[in-house]
């Protein structure tokens, strides 16, 4: 089942640019939501660094906090 889109005329050129010869408006469009997502997990995966790196100098430095599993993943998941 396939689904019509309207965009405008600059929205239309931008993803014929975007494209590559034989590629279709789905291909495209797939290839520029893979790159986002890709995007989105590197941004969390640097973040989620910066912490363990924080939580290293923490220990290093005595600070640590206990807490528990239930805790720690409710924490993750806010």
């Amino acid at each position: 089942m396939t689904k019509t889109i309207k965009v405008n005329e600059e929205t239309h050129k931008r993803l014929q640019e975007a494209g590559s010869k034989g590629e279709t408006f789905q291909d495209v469009i797939n290839k520029i939501l893979d790159k986002a997502e890709r995007t989105d997990d590197l941004e969390y995966d640097l973040e989620l660094l910066k912490d363990l790196e924080q939580a290293e100098e923490d220990a290093k430095n005595g600070k640590l906090i206990e807490c528990t599993l239930e805790e720690l993943e409710k924490e993750i998941k806010e």
